[in-house]
């Protein structure tokens, strides 16, 4: 990302603000600063490596895409254990196309891999509806 444009986007207007920033900046070695040749003072942009990514969504509380991936397969799992006692060959492959297209990772509306909760909570929902007599 353009420097210039991350201080400004993050309200910074001040030099001394600015200096701060690339200080903070400079002290975080999951971070790369790309700096003008011959004039290293100056900071051009800033990136992020991908190694760095589990760090940088611990300081948001987030979770990686292999996290999130990760636990959208395991609710499937869960309930691809149950056996749904009136559409047993439906429900069997619902969870069977679920798992592979989270697998890839893809989304199957409305069922999104990034949200596990959301898929857990759909999932849950379905099978006590359909399971009614």
């Amino acid at each position: 990302m353009d420097w210039e444009d991350l201080l400004d986007a993050a309200g910074l207007k001040t030099a001394e603000d600015r200096q701060a920033a690339q200080r903070e900046a400079e002290r975080l070695t999951q971070l790369k600063l790309h700096r003008l040749k011959g004039r290293p003072h100056i900071v051009l942009k800033i990136e992020v490596p991908l190694e760095s990514e589990a760090w940088l969504h611990a300081q948001f509380g987030s979770q990686t895409g292999a996290e999130a991936q990760q636990a959208a397969l395991a609710v499937v799992e869960r309930f691809a254990a149950q056996t749904h006692p009136l559409l047993p060959e439906a429900w069997s492959a619902l969870l069977s196309r679920l798992k592979a297209e989270f697998t890839l990772p893809h989304a199957v509306e409305p069922f999104r891999w990034r949200e596990a909760n959301r898929v857990e909570e759909l999932l849950k929902l379905l099978f006590d509806l359909t399971a009614r007599e």
